[in-house]
């Protein structure tokens, strides 16, 4: 409305012009126009009144009546002037014009002008409401100035201040009507005052329409100084030029953004050296894929400095193809779908294989295109590495938990079974409980040794996740649905992380055939220590009457018998005396009672080394009167075994038994071995008088050398004198200082004899080269000390076994001093091992005891065959020659035959080495156990080697090796099989090999790898000694013995044994020879 009012008056005007100049009277031309020109300036005023309605509002209440009235006057002027005013272009426009014609020009004006004065009436109403309009918006403009957050002031050009609000005030630590009239450089740093007037020089000089910015440390009126960001702007008037105010000031605290960009400045440096330091590569990249930033790292990949990376792209940089396009696919994927991305990375470089793995990540413009790419490639070639070698590890471990003899049950943290072996199922009979809790499974068949079931909460694996109890060697005993027991070593320890306890592992093994085991030892124990106290009462008894005495409580305390008895023959009276007699109850038949032999005892049956029993003697009492006599005491089963010596029937070891259960094989044994001690002693007892004639000749030498003993220890009494071990003291070369006199009563040499020999002068010629060897490693600080076994010779020549220990002293600063050299004589201990040897040869002899019976058997049958036939061949006056030859020839082979049994009996010892035909050797074995073979079913093939070169080596322990190893073929085919032998020369080391291949049951891992073990048996009624003994005899002959077996389709025994070059055999050095797979023996 307030612009059509000026516009109406501009038409108006322009009219009135229009119609002035032409029906105006000439005479009064110049007043009209200036009163034109008058109301031309006020449509102007009006005009620029609207525009700044702050200034106009003020006067906009007298507005309209003084329009009104100035139009009135200018109306009245203008129709009182005459066309003659004298302005001839005026009355030039009114020319022609009547009176009239202007009067009516003139009221038309009058009434335009009416209408206008209404409108600016009506617009000065709008203004007066506009005005109160703009005072309520100045005082909130001055509430909101009052109350900004940040410093507001108001400042005249030279910078006093002229206005400030209440946050300015608290900047300022000054009243807020205080500031006023106060220059501001009043609270600026006097070094920040040169920026406060180069800020307002620039205002001055005309940089007026530009806000000027500056940051400036204020100091308020109390306190301490801040930082502030200033801005000023220059306070413009109502026609846009400055005005008389000057400046407006805002002044903002930016302690906390300095604080913060302090911050941001540190972090930046930080996070730029971490990027610079970063062992990982970090790189940035264009839309083109070519490289903007690279840290030092990228310079591994590529071998150049990572100034010449920029600008280029991967392929220019030579990255293999395959990886490169891989690579650069990832890269336009995260460009195109603005997400991040991991790719793995696998490449070859100088012959290795490199894993890099790459995280891409976008990087953004502000429109939100990705505009950059950020790449972090991360080197894990370690860590592929090491997982690939984990993953092999577990892969082990998996396999190893799989084929493991023992049952292996793991639990996570709630007792759950989450992973068992088969051998889980074997031991428990059962299938693992997977998932379930472990201490729900009550039907496990867990027992305490005493028999009483496991609780819930006493089961090891329970235990062991809620308590975290570690659980070794627990003893359990299973009850298997069947019925069947076993018995159940039990380990478990806790899996935990950091914090807690995740799970728990546990172990159950088997120990049933161990404690089977150990039961036989311990039998085993308790017969040795029965024969070993016999022989002891046996060595300090002087008669036959004493052994029996010392014997007899033992025998009884073994064999369950009520009663038990020796009885002595005495075959030129017919008549047997009891020597002794122990009885649980009374007797009739005591100590020194006579019985008629014939009458008694089957002599025939006894002298042949066979058993004489019976379990029930009622049922022989008319038979035997032996066997009367313990009807009469209630004895019904009882057991006579032979005492021969030397071949001869001596007596008998008569047993009456608790029940009528027979003796069981090992207990018969037990007897047997007992009526051979027996045996031994009383023919001992029948050489006393013979030693008691002696008795006073060795008095006589015992104290001649107990004197000499006595003297040598007075004068070579030391401080190791009364040791019982051999010690010598030796030098660098190893020349003997001093020796004690255990050592020389070992060697039978005298001190100072030993003073001047060495060790080598001592030792066997075989065994000085290892310890030589052994000695200069010593004194080159390459051992501290060593042991080892050898022999040597005595002054007579004798051979003593001795285990030389040998340790360096060394000086103060360490040095060698001397050395010292601990001898134990071992001899009896290898005579000990050659008892086993014998024992095990015995056993084996046992075994073919039937086969050789059969053997000799069938040739003496054809002898007497042959005989016979000679004999009527001769009564009918015939030729009996052929007869004879045949009877000749058979008995040549049973006694071929009973020297191949009496060779296997002997006793040998190392030096009788010889050159050996093993061809021989095994066919002599073959022989022996052919009728087993034929009775067992087994086909044995072999081929005699043509050409076989000979081995040194002892021939029957050779042959006790083949046989044994033959027969443990044997018992692996009960029901039949084939056994395939072949023997070999080979080359590299020179020597042959036997191999011995059957088909039978198979012996598993675990018991390969205890086989070799003394004692260990995989036959229930066998000694465990065989392969001990044969592994042993092979290593004497410095061979190598190796098996090879799977459970269920046979077994393979390999023997080499070197050959003879010169005057040394060729041995393998340790790990070398064609059988090694285990450590040297």
């Amino acid at each position: 409305m307030g612009v059509l009012v000026p516009a109406r008056l501009g038409r108006a005007t322009a009219g009135l012009r229009r119609r002035s100049a032409a029906n105006m009277p000439p005479r009064s031309p110049r007043s009209l126009e200036e009163a034109l020109d008058d109301l031309t300036r006020h449509t102007a005023t009006m005009r620029a009144a609207q525009a700044p309605r702050l200034e106009g509002a003020a006067a906009g209440d007298t507005a309209c009546s003084q329009d009104s009235s100035e139009a009135r006057q200018r109306f009245s002027t203008l129709s009182a002037q005459r066309p003659e005013s004298g302005d001839p272009a005026l009355s030039s426009a009114i020319e022609g014009r009547t009176p009239e014609e202007w009067n009516d020009e003139l009221l038309v004006a009058y009434e335009e002008l009416q209408a206008a004065q209404d409108e600016l009436c009506k617009q000065n109403e709008e203004l007066q409401s506009a005005r109160l309009e703009l005072e309520a918006e100045r005082q909130r403009y001055m509430e909101l100035f009052d109350s900004a957050p940040d410093g507001y002031l108001v400042t005249d050009g030279r910078g006093v201040v002229q206005a400030a609000n209440r946050q300015a005030a608290t900047l300022l630590a000054a009243p807020q009507q205080s500031l006023s009239g106060k220059p501001l450089a009043n609270y600026v740093e006097h070094e920040y005052r040169d920026e406060l007037h180069r800020l307002l020089q620039r205002l001055r000089e005309g940089e007026q329409d530009v806000p000027q910015r500056a940051e400036l440390c204020l100091r308020p009126h109390s306190g301490k100084p801040f930082d502030a960001s200033v801005t000023v702007a220059t306070v413009q008037g109502s026609d846009g030029q400055p005005g008389e105010a000057g400046l407006r000031w805002l002044i903002r605290d930016i302690t906390d953004r300095k604080r913060v960009e302090a911050e941001l400045y540190r972090s930046q440096q930080e996070f730029r050296a971490l990027v610079e330091h970063a062992p990982d590569i970090i790189a940035r990249f264009d839309r083109e894929l070519r490289y903007r930033y690279v840290n030092p790292a990228g310079e591994e990949v590529y071998h150049v400095p990572r100034e010449q990376l920029l600008d280029k792209t991967i392929h220019e940089l030579g990255m293999p193809e395959e990886v490169g396009a891989a690579l650069e696919k990832e890269m336009r994927a995260v460009f195109e779908s603005g997400e991040q991305r991991t790719v793995q990375l696998t490449f070859q470089a100088k012959g290795n294989e490199y894993h890099y793995e790459t995280r891409l990540a976008p990087e953004f413009a502000p429109d939100g295109t990705v505009q950059s790419l950020l790449a972090v490639g991360r080197n894990v070639t370690d860590r592929v590495r090491g997982m690939h070698e984990l993953e092999l590890q577990r892969a082990r471990l998996r396999a190893v938990i799989e084929n493991a003899p023992v049952a292996i049950m793991v639990a996570d943290e709630q007792a759950r079974i989450v992973l068992a072996n088969p051998a889980v199922t074997s031991v428990f009979g059962q299938p693992p409980p997977y998932g379930e809790p472990f201490a729900r499974r009550t039907d496990l068949g867990l027992r305490h040794p005493d028999g009483t079931p496991y609780e819930a909460h006493e089961l090891p694996l329970v235990r062991t996740v809620f308590e975290g109890q570690i659980l070794r060697d627990l003893e359990m005993i299973l009850v298997l649905p069947d019925g069947q027991r076993r018995s159940i070593l039990a380990n478990s320890a806790p899996i935990a992380d950091e914090i807690k306890i995740t799970g728990a592992i546990a172990i159950f093994q088997d120990i049933t055939e161990r404690e089977q085991t150990h039961e036989i030892l311990q039998r085993y124990t308790q017969r040795l220590q029965l024969l070993r106290e016999v022989d002891q009462g046996i060595l300090a008894a002087r008669s036959a009457e004493e052994i029996a005495e010392k014997a007899l409580p033992r025998a009884r305390q073994v064999l369950p018998c009520r009663r038990a008895s020796v009885a002595i023959f005495d075959f030129e009276t017919g008549k047997a005396r009891l020597l002794g007699v122990d009885s649980a109850t009374e007797t009739a038949m005591g100590q020194g009672q006579e019985l008629s032999l014939e009458e008694s005892w089957p002599i025939r049956q006894l002298a042949r080394g066979e058993l004489y029993a019976g379990s029930d003697a009622c049922a022989v009492a008319n038979e035997s009167l032996l066997a009367r006599k313990l009807c009469e005491e209630g004895i019904h089963a009882f057991a006579c075994v032979p005492l021969l010596a030397e071949g001869r029937l001596l007596g008998t070891l008569n047993l009456g038994l608790e029940s009528r259960t027979p003796l069981t094989p090992d207990q018969l044994e037990v007897a047997g071995q007992l009526a051979d001690a027996l045996a031994i002693g009383i023919q001992q007892a029948r050489l006393h008088e013979e030693v008691k004639r002696r008795a006073q000749d060795l008095e006589i030498s015992v104290a001649r050398r107990t004197a000499a003993l006595q003297a040598s220890e007075a004068r070579f009494r030391t401080v190791f004198e009364d040791s019982a071990t051999g010690i010598a003291l030796l030098d660098f070369e190893g020349r003997i200082i001093a020796t004690n006199p255990a050592l020389q009563r070992m060697l039978d040499y005298s001190a100072r004899e030993l003073l001047a020999r060495t060790f080598d002068e001592l030792t066997h010629p075989e065994d000085v080269a290892p310890g030589h060897a052994l000695y200069e490693e010593l004194m080159a600080g390459k051992r501290a000390h060593y042991h080892i076994e050898k022999r040597y010779i005595r002054r007579d020549g004798s051979i003593v076994w001795v285990r030389p220990n040998v340790s360096l002293v060394r000086r103060t600063r360490g040095g060698p001093q001397y050395a010292i050299k601990t001898v134990e004589d071992i001899t009896e201990q290898k005579k000990t091992q050659e008892a086993l040897i014998q024992a095990e040869k015995l056993t084996i002899a046992g075994q073919l005891g039937a086969s050789m019976a059969h053997e000799i058997n069938n040739p003496l049958q054809a002898v007497i065959g042959c005989l016979g036939l000679a004999e009527e061949s001769l009564s009918e006056g015939g030729d009996a020659g052929l007869y004879l030859r045949i009877a000749r020839e058979e008995l040549r082979r049973a006694a071929r035959i009973v020297a191949q049994l009496r060779d296997l009996h002997r006793r040998s010892s190392p030096e009788e080495q010889m050159p050996v035909d093993l061809n021989e050797v095994l066919e002599q074995v073959l022989v022996l156990v052919r009728k087993q073979m034929e009775t067992r079913g087994v086909e044995v093939t072999w081929e005699r080697a043509d050409e076989l070169p000979r081995v040194m080596a002892v021939p029957d322990r050779i042959r006790q090796v083949f046989l044994n190893v033959v027969l443990n073929a044997a018992d692996a085919m009960p029901e039949g099989g084939r056994l395939e032998i072949q023997m070999e020369r080979v080359s590299e080391p020179g020597g042959v090999r036997a191999s011995f291949a059957d088909t039978g049951i198979g012996i598993g891992p675990q018991e390969i790898k205890e086989i070799w073990e003394p004692f260990h048996s995989t036959k229930p009624e066998g000694l465990g000694l065989g392969m001990f003994i044969v592994r042993r005899i092979v290593t004497e002959h410095k061979g190598d013995i190796q098996i090879e077996s799977e459970v269920g389709k046979g077994t393979t025994v390999t023997v080499w044994l070197p050959l003879q070059q010169g005057n040394a055999i060729q041995r393998p050095q340790p790990g070398e020879g064609p059988l090694a797979q285990e450590e040297e023996v």
